[in-house]
């Protein structure tokens, strides 16, 4: 993780006790928890401390300067990678697991073993990977059927995803249909080879600003995206 990112000693000492007020299951205390080490650490784009417990107790990786609804406890489920500068709207949902239709009923109760009365989990949990720099919009959701929205990808607001959505694509509609690469091929390519969204923000600036320059000035070539 980028060294930008911070962590404070009151941050961690409430880290300590989010196990022991059992916030992994009380969900609105852990929101409270984490929302008090977000303030001490400088808020979403820089808490370390915020990011290690959502990993270690709900199963959601969370990249430097990203930020999003997942910081509150349970809102992202388990299985679910978020990349760096990812931005996601407050209203943004995501689903890698359907409820069974094979069965005789969808209801958790019969899936889920955290309810109590299934020994295991009846479903594989799902996986769903947001890449750097993408921007889920107010009201999206992302369906089970979508394991990957791609690198700097936008997916507008109300958009419901129902499969993967590749690098630098805008989305929109329900289901989701591509409208328009966000760049041409040249630009597209130099921006992922600088790998930008590796860097701390002053860095990440000058290395996009090049790779931009040099697609500008390199030979005119087909600039057609294909979208898979």
């Amino acid at each position: 993780m980028s060294d930008s990112c911070r962590t404070s000693m009151m941050a961690q000492w409430l880290a300590k006790s989010y196990v022991a007020l059992n916030c992994p299951r009380r969900r609105r205390v852990g929101a409270v928890v984490i929302g008090a080490i977000l303030r001490l650490e400088g808020g979403p784009f820089f808490s370390r401390t915020a990011r290690r417990l959502l990993q270690r107790h709900h199963g959601v990786d969370v990249g430097p300067y990203s930020y999003g609804p997942f910081f509150a406890p349970g809102v992202f489920p388990t299985g679910v990678s978020i990349g760096n500068y990812v931005s996601v709207a407050p209203s943004a949902r995501v689903f890698p697991r359907n409820h069974p239709l094979d069965v005789f009923s969808t209801h958790p109760l019969f899936y889920e073993a955290q309810h109590g009365l299934m020994q295991r989990d009846a479903l594989a949990p799902g996986s769903l990977r947001i890449e750097h720099d993408a921007w889920l919009g107010a009201g999206s959701i992302v369906t089970p059927g979508c394991r990957r929205i791609g690198i700097g990808a936008v997916v507008g607001a109300g958009a419901v995803v129902t499969r993967d959505v590749a690098n630098f694509a805008i989305v929109a509609g329900n289901p989701a249909r591509v409208i328009r690469s966000r760049f041409d091929s040249a630009s597209a390519a130099r921006l992922l080879a600088s790998e930008w969204w590796t860097l701390p923000p002053d860095k990440a600036v000058r290395a996009a600003s090049i790779a931009i320059r040099d697609a500008a000035s390199a030979p005119a070539t087909n600039s057609h995206v294909v979208f898979s």
